[in-house]
């Protein structure tokens, strides 16, 4: 090889070289993806939680979440009733504190919430709260607005089937028990536990 066409060889491949050494090299260097970037939609859409509707957060991320801002409940929304019973010749309420989980028995005259309950019904009460009166049914709180079944009587659901079963149990011991069977059993063990 002559050494003219030696020095355009090594020309050739040293010009790619010498042209990346003088450029002006990037202002920022390629930075690599936090986790919650990376994997931030998995996180949040997992399918693996209970409650889909709240959103994950990624781990060393704790200043990251929403300000949850929730209006303060008013003391109408805490109270929802639970039934009416015919008792010694009168009506009386049921109502469930939901932020409690207490129950409370009333009568026509008794104070609830910012007002009194006026009337009583067999499947409603009526409402007096600053001279206004509102009809409420069972299932209800003192606004009128309908209560999801879940909430509603919880206590008293979970202690009317540990004093009395539906149905009878089965034996534990068993080894022919359905899975409904053995779903049935853990229910009642845990119920027992509270």
């Amino acid at each position: 090889m002559t050494l003219p066409l030696k020095t355009t060889l090594l020309a050739a491949l040293l010009l790619p070289v010498v042209a990346a050494a003088q450029r002006p090299p990037d202002s920022q260097p390629a930075r690599r993806e936090s986790f919650s970037e990376r994997y931030g939609v998995i996180s949040e859409r997992n399918i693996f939680l209970r409650d889909r509707s709240r959103r994950s957060f990624g781990r060393g991320e704790p200043d990251s979440r929403p300000p949850s801002f929730s209006p303060p409940r008013q003391a109408e929304q805490m109270f929802v009733l639970t039934g009416v019973v015919l008792e010694e010749g009168e009506f009386r309420a049921y109502f469930e504190n939901t932020d409690s989980a207490s129950i409370l028995k009333l009568r026509v005259g008794d104070p609830i919430a910012r007002g009194m309950i006026s009337q009583i019904e067999i499947d409603a009460i009526e409402y007096e709260h600053a001279g206004q009166l509102t009809w409420i049914d069972v299932g209800r709180n003192l606004i009128g607005a309908q209560v999801s079944p879940t909430t509603v009587g919880s206590s008293l659901t979970e202690s009317s089937s540990t004093s009395q079963p539906s149905s009878p149990l089965p034996n534990p011991n068993d080894p022919n028990l359905s899975i409904e069977e053995k779903m049935k059993l853990r229910r009642m063990q845990e119920l027992n536990k509270k």
